[in-house]
């Protein structure tokens, strides 16, 4: 319902038009209301609004609500008649100073109404009644979205191990990879960097496949994966470009990270690392304040609205101690001092698979799809010691919003647009099908290149 204010006083009209006011008590109860104007009647014993027609002519009655909730008098048999404030259709709370505010309902009567008609009645007694308080607030709550401001989401996932021994650092990358792809974020905005291809390395007895699971369910490599920075690519170096866009030129669009200050970014890096760094390829670190000057610079170019940093590897949470551009949300699978476990071992292949971290996050990501208002606090309370045997706390520091208040598909989903079109579609009106005037992917409405896209053909 769109509020709209009232010239006059009176009662409570609703919609383009509304109720007369009613004429002064000492003027008698002669009239015309608006033939047009509907009362609402929000009952205590029904599942549902009552409209009821408010037209009458001088002398007639008009029929009273089946049921009257506390905003109607009980007394009233007219239109004219209604002495406390009704809802009508286009309204703003306007109650003739005259009239005896209408009383407070106990608090179990907001629980008997379904969630609309207790909003409404919440927003018109407002703070007058204690009751209200609580119904107030699931008011806010359904008709406002918790969600970030964000018009974009971005992903940049990084392995950064080599050797047949680090599998488990592959399957960790590629398990999240699939993750944010099955809730809508596409190719074009996932930025992937595998330092080895363990699937075709001799060793594997799964040949051009990886799992993260014994049970071999899911090949996580499959047949759509698009690898962005692969083996000797994945360098400190090349990651920092790509988080500042600093590139050397004729680098595709493909290898570069195209957000604005309106996109979120998940920042996931899996590998070795110690107090402040982590491992490329054993033979390079990257710093923690080699990652803080890059968002840092992020932050300046405004190319980000807020990010996700996740780090999985031993003493990850200290990867994360030299940050200091607000709007980043960090967590690390483990604090300053503990090692980053793995969680079980394949013995097909011979080694673990993936790590504890990435395996309990996974098998909490499962449960939400792209519609899930699940929050991240829900998902960090699972991350408890017994099961990823370190410590795993999200750091706040450079973070603003409540993590309540923060839903994991601002990070892992997708931000879908809907662009309005003028007319139907052709064919219903004779035409060979599709939309009117509907625009060319990557071109006029639907935006540009990587902006617009389909959603992904494959569910994982």
């Amino acid at each position: 319902l769109h509020l709209q204010p009232r010239p006059t006083q009176g009662q409570l009209g609703l919609g383009p038009t509304s109720l007369a006011a009613p004429r002064p008590r000492s003027a008698g109860r002669q009239g015309r209301a608006d033939s047009r104007a509907v009362v609402v009647d929000v009952c205590t014993d029904s599942k549902h609004i009552n409209l009821t027609p408010a037209r009458t002519t001088e002398g007639a009655s008009a029929p009273s609500p089946p049921h009257r909730g506390p905003l109607s008098s009980p007394a009233a048999t007219h239109s004219e008649d209604i002495e406390t404030p009704s809802i009508a259709l286009a309204p703003s709370v306007l109650v003739d100073a005259a009239d005896p505010p209408p009383p407070c309902p106990a608090p179990t009567d907001f629980a008997l109404r379904p969630p609309v008609a207790a909003a409404l009645l919440a927003l018109l007694l407002g703070p007058r009644c204690a009751a209200a308080t609580g119904a107030g607030n699931a008011a806010r709550a359904l008709f406002s979205d918790p969600g970030s401001n964000h018009t974009s989401n971005w992903a940049v996932l990084v392995d950064t191990s080599r050797y047949w021994f680090n599998y488990r650092h592959v399957a960790n990358t590629l398990s999240l990879y699939r993750t944010v792809k099955r809730l809508g974020i596409p190719d074009s905005h996932i930025i992937l960097m595998l330092a080895d291809d363990m699937a075709c390395n001799p060793r594997n007895v799964f040949s051009a496949q990886i799992y993260g699971n014994e049970n071999h369910a899911l090949d996580l490599y499959g047949d759509s994966i698009e690898v962005d920075y692969r083996g000797y690519e994945v360098t400190p170096e090349n990651l920092l470009r790509v988080l500042t866009n600093r590139h050397p030129p004729g680098t595709p669009r493909a290898k570069r990270l195209l957000t604005d200050a309106g996109s979120n970014v998940l920042l996931f890096l899996t590998g070795h690392g110690g107090d402040e760094f982590l491992k490329f390829q054993d033979q390079f670190e990257l710093m923690s304040k080699d990652v803080a000057d890059a968002l840092g610079q992020m932050r300046e170019k405004r190319r980000y609205n807020e990010v996700l940093f996740i780090a999985e590897t031993c003493q990850a949470s200290t990867m994360a101690a030299q940050f200091y551009s607000p709007g980043v949300l960090a967590v690390g699978s483990s604090a300053k001092g503990e090692s980053s476990y793995s969680h079980h071992v394949d013995h097909k292949l011979g080694l673990s698979v993936i790590d504890r971290f990435t395996y309990h996050t996974l098998e909490f990501m499962q449960r939400v799809d792209v519609h899930s208002a699940t929050t991240a606090d829900q998902l960090f309370d699972t991350l408890v010691h017994h099961k990823v045997h370190s410590t795993s706390k999200p750091i706040l520091t450079n973070f603003a919003r409540p993590l309540n208040a923060v839903r994991l598909t601002d990070f892992f989903g997708s931000v879908m647009k809907a662009v309005p079109m003028g007319s139907g579609y052709r064919g219903l009106t004779g035409g060979d099908g599709g939309l009117e005037g509907e625009p060319e992917f990557g071109s006029g409405a639907g935006g540009g290149g990587r902006s617009s896209y389909r959603q992904p053909e494959e569910s994982y």
